[in-house]
């Protein structure tokens, strides 16, 4: 096994800790995390490159013999991009459902955010606007987020660490969300990057959801504009990290292994 740590980094709306269980999985891998992106000097503005500063300066500071970067939805984007930006600093990238969608998408956020029309029509930023962000007790949020479609699919453990991990005491009073929701809106309607690219030299390991959020025309695109990487396919949606976490850090670890062996 190699010395190098992994080291994850989370969706948007899912602070680091709330995978606590599928990250204790990846053992006796060591790994760490990046807590909450976008809380400090690193603000998202029109995209989300900021965040892959942010990834990087973590990076220098923790762990500056390298990191195998593990990364899901937005963080799979990010760690994408600071590979891309400093590859003598990520052994090895893994790709957990990456919304990295096409050029059109990608224009069209920037046709809204120009218009100032971003938030009101992108759905993902009008649904985190509306989440209910305060709670009196864990055991009501426990209620209320257990009905909810979202969720039912978590495994149990993964669905505790949330509650634990996704809120903290509010000074006045209850529980608020730990990732706030003015945040989760803000990268929502944020372009993923600007320009293209800088010529991958970072290994990669693409793991797709079954049902994933990209659909299989730019899965396609990427599978040849990403030839020298490797893509697998994870039964379940886009949250499979906490729908199967025992079977999708077993593909990981699988993955892993195979590397080290080759080296």
């Amino acid at each position: 096994m190699s010395e190098l740590p992994i080291l994850f980094a989370h969706a948007n709306g899912f602070p680091g800790r709330a995978y606590t269980h599928f990250l204790e999985q990846l053992a006796p891998w060591k790994t760490d995390f990046i807590p909450v992106f976008g809380m400090g000097k690193y603000q998202v503005k029109r995209d989300w490159t900021p965040l892959a500063d942010e990834l990087i300066e973590y990076v220098e500071t923790h762990h500056p013999q390298g990191v195998i970067a593990l990364g899901h939805s937005l963080g799979a984007v990010v760690s994408l991009w600071a590979g891309s930006q400093r590859p003598e600093l990520f052994h090895r990238l893994i790709l957990l459902d990456p919304p990295l969608f096409g050029p059109g998408f990608q224009n069209l956020v920037w046709l809204l955010q120009m218009l100032g029309l971003s938030r009101r029509f992108n759905p993902l930023a009008r649904q985190a606007l509306a989440r209910k962000a305060h709670f009196t007790s864990i055991e009501e949020a426990r209620e209320y987020w257990g009905g909810k479609n979202f969720f039912k699919p978590f495994h149990p453990q993964c669905f505790e660490d949330y509650l634990t991990h996704g809120l903290m005491p509010d000074p006045e009073g209850g529980y608020t969300l730990r990732f706030p929701a003015e945040l989760e809106a803000r990268i929502f309607s944020s372009r993923m990057g600007r320009g293209r690219f800088h010529g991958m030299r970072v290994a990669a390991d693409w793991i797709l959801a079954e049902r994933s959020v990209l659909p299989a025309s730019t899965q396609a695109r990427h599978r040849k504009r990403f030839s020298a990487d490797t893509f697998y396919q994870m039964k379940g949606g886009h949250m499979f990290p906490m729908e199967s976490p025992v079977e999708t850090a077993a593909m990981i670890k699988k993955i892993l292994s195979s590397d080290m062996d080759s080296i």
